[in-house]
């Protein structure tokens, strides 16, 4: 039986990345076997065979996800690598609840996107700012979903381990992601950003968000995120 939705062979391998400076320093997810893995690369080493592609400078293998049987197979993770950490925003709330309307089209700050916006000359998703174009022309990525992690607002940092093992859940769940859309781009990757240290947890911020893109590069047509369901009247 193929492994569901929330399953541990569910999840794709990330290898970590993030500009410390930032308070939207992010850490990509870092999910699988890492004894495994080196094993797999001494078998290749010695079988004279060349392994993975690289995005962004990752240089490493992502493993696809296995959707829920019956849907198209989940969006590989992505591996990046910060070039630079991004400066600090100071003077930032970081607890000030998150918008409720996506953001007007031009340059926006990260902490402007409600979810949906559909993105220009994307290269990482812990830059302090993103270009915001129109979904239905050509874009390089989305904002498919962001939210804000439950809990006490007083409770302590629960650690980067535990809330990047609920990225995976909360980036390719069936209610946020359009499948059908997810299935005509081959090589469509998603990116993670979230607290990742003590500082900015205490510092109020909670939010996380999850960015898809092309691994090529390709541009985008048309958007990957569900409507969200009415109101009830």
């Amino acid at each position: 039986m193929a492994p569901a939705h929330g399953d541990p062979d569910y999840v794709g391998r990330h290898r970590s990345a993030r500009g410390l400076a930032s308070p939207l320093a992010t850490r990509m997810i870092v999910i699988g076997a890492f004894v495994l893995a080196a094993v797999l690369v001494v078998a290749l080493f010695f079988a004279g065979r060349a392994a993975g592609t690289s995005w962004a400078g990752g240089g490493s293998d992502s493993d696809a996800g296995v959707a829920p049987t019956g849907t198209p197979a989940a969006p590989e993770s992505a591996v990046t690598q910060s070039a630079a950490p991004p400066a600090a925003d100071d003077g930032v709330d970081l607890a000030a609840p998150p918008p409720t309307t996506q953001a007007a089209a031009g340059v926006q700050p990260w902490r402007s996107l409600a979810g949906g916006e559909c993105l220009t000359a994307y290269s990482t998703p812990w830059a302090e700012e993103f270009t915001v174009v129109d979904c239905a022309g050509e874009h390089r990525a989305q904002l498919v979903a962001t939210g804000q992690f439950d809990g006490d607002g007083t409770a302590a940092y629960p650690g980067e381990t535990e809330l990047a093992s609920r990225m995976n859940l909360l980036c390719t769940a069936p209610a946020v992601l359009d499948y059908s859309a997810a299935a005509a781009v081959p090589d469509l990757r998603w990116q993670a950003a979230y607290p990742a240290d003590e500082e900015q947890w205490a510092a109020g911020d909670r939010r996380w968000f999850c960015f898809f893109a092309a691994e090529s590069g390709a541009p985008l047509a048309g958007s990957l995120a569900l409507a969200p369901a009415p109101a009830a009247s």
